[in-house]
């Protein structure tokens, strides 16, 4: 069954709020970890990569979907917002040197 154009825009538009949602759980699991150990930024960077590469085989899917056709700007500035979240979230844990909740600004 083909999806609706309002169904279509909804769920690409849900997609970086979901990235968000996923990865919640992720820095909770990882904050909870002793934070001086090295190892527990890198496996979170790693964690997070790979739901982002998760998140990039979903959006190339949809790009190779007729059912997306004519929404290529929608998918690919969602797109862009999935790996803008996921890069704040790896830099910030590199700068500090530890995984913790941000806090919106």
């Amino acid at each position: 069954m083909k999806k609706s154009k309002q169904e279509i825009e909804n769920e690409i538009a849900r997609l970086p709020n979901s990235f968000v949602d996923c990865l919640a759980p992720i820095i909770s699991r990882y904050r909870q970890m002793h934070q001086g150990d090295e190892n527990v930024v890198k496996h979170f960077v790693q964690r997070v990569e790979e739901e982002r590469q998760r998140y990039a085989a979903k959006f190339a899917s949809m790009k190779t979907n007729s059912d997306y056709r004519g929404f290529e700007s929608q998918i690919e500035a969602a797109e862009r917002d999935v790996n803008e979240h996921a890069a704040i979230e790896v830099a910030a844990a590199y700068s500090s040197g530890k995984v913790d909740v941000r806090k919106a600004k």
